[in-house]
């Protein structure tokens, strides 16, 4: 499984996507992994806690949610762990049972090895998550990562199968009983949640989750069989009634969540300027000795606009770069200015992160088209400094820009 996150994640830090820019709205993921489950159950006999240890195996996940905002998302989620039992045995109590050996084997001084025991302990759950993606990235591996936490609720509906041989101290001295249980009980669940997300995309993340479930308590019958055959014939069973006591799991998993986003609202069309009317005619000039020096030309601002909730560079916005760089250079610009900013929409410090993103971003892809970085600097407002002023929370597309001041 380690090996799978780290895959996933190297494949992940080829992406295009530089910064955490999630799209809001309804998405569907699938997950993949492993799992270790177990179950300790009292005896409603003899009071003897019995483990039920299945060996580590397969856990898969379907998940389909809303994301609300950047923090916030609520998602139900169906999962699949598979179990094949290792070994029963008793961890409590003084009964003479100590566990379950492979059905049908006589154990003898000389050969008291106690066999497998044959049987399953699966468990297919539907629960509702709570989730909340913390309100900060770091990078690994050269990819931007974001933590995410949450709770669950629902039910669990667990198989118990099992097929065994009754292990008695001594060894010779139990007849051959064998004990079955074949039961299907369904409880009330619950689960936390520890993650990491990876962006590949604003529309699609890679997820590393780990899950904690525990059920409340569950009942599983049994009957034992064979009371009267082989040495020892004529016994009373070793009845052990059913078992009682809470299913536990930890899972680990790796998965793709896709959201089904509206595609962002194109940018509004870039100001023309006006192009002013050619001077009349001057006078003629009388001859001078040396040509005048070539005029500077005007210095002038490019305004980039940005998707909502997003650094991304749309080919619109690209284009607006190429233009702004190519004047920079033709011009030998001195001094460029870039500066971030963001609408109202969302908490004052996420869109002074938001507004450096869309600032670096436009500074970086100058710098890629061959400005000199030296004479580039970057700066950011957030939601300060409205294009058009608005109230708070209002989603204006004006606002969603970074200004690029080429002077000379």
């Amino acid at each position: 499984m380690a090996a799978t996150a780290t895959l996933a994640i190297a494949t992940a830090s080829g992406a295009n996507a530089q910064f955490f820019d999630f799209s809001n709205g309804a998405y569907i993921a699938g997950d993949i992994g492993g799992h270790e489950s177990e179950f300790d159950g009292q005896s409603s006999v003899n009071n003897t806690e019995f483990s039920f240890s299945p060996d580590r195996d397969f856990a898969g996940f379907l998940r389909g949610g809303y994301r609300f905002n950047e923090n916030v998302r609520l998602e139900l989620e169906g999962g699949y762990r598979k179990g094949d039992l290792e070994s029963i045995r008793a961890t409590s109590g003084s009964a003479v049972v100590q566990g379950l050996c492979t059905p049908g084997v006589r154990r003898t001084t000389t050969a008291p090895t106690c066999g497998d025991v044959e049987g399953e302990l699966n468990a297919s759950t539907l629960m509702l998550n709570a989730i909340y993606d913390f309100d900060f990235d770091f990078g690994l591996f050269g990819q931007t990562i974001v933590p995410f936490a949450g709770v669950g609720v629902g039910v669990a509906e667990i198989q118990n199968k099992v097929f065994g041989q009754l292990a008695t101290v001594p060894a010779t001295a139990a007849p051959i009983q064998n004990l079955s249980v074949d039961d299907i009980e369904r409880a009330f669940a619950y689960q936390g949640i520890l993650g990491l997300a990876f962006q590949l995309s604003p529309n699609l993340s890679l997820d590393l989750t780990g899950r904690y479930l525990m059920t409340n308590d569950v009942e599983f019958g049994s009957v034992t069989l064979n009371g009267g055959n082989g040495p020892g014939q004529g016994r009373p069973l070793t009845n052990l009634g059913f078992f009682e006591g809470p299913y536990k799991d930890t899972s680990l998993s790796v998965g793709l969540r896709y959201t089904f986003a509206a595609p962002p609202p194109p940018p509004p069309p870039l100001p023309v300027e006006p192009i002013a009317p050619p001077p009349p005619p001057l006078p003629p000039e009388p001859p001078v000795v040396a040509p005048p020096a070539p005029e500077r030309p005007a210095n002038r601002e490019f305004i980039v606009y940005f998707p909502f909730d997003q650094s991304i560079l749309t080919p619109e916005a690209q284009t607006v770069v190429q233009e702004a760089a190519s004047f920079a250079q033709q011009g030998g610009a001195t001094q460029i200015q870039v500066v971030g900013h963001a609408d109202t929409s969302g908490s004052a410090a996420y869109n002074i992160r938001l507004s450096e993103r869309r600032a670096r971003a436009v500074a970086d892809a100058m710098v890629g088209l061959g400005v000199n970085p030296a004479n580039i600097t970057a700066d950011w407002r957030g939601e300060a400094a409205p294009a058009v002023p608005t109230g708070d929370g209002v989603k204006e597309p004006l606002n969603r820009r970074s200004t690029v001041s080429v002077n000379f």
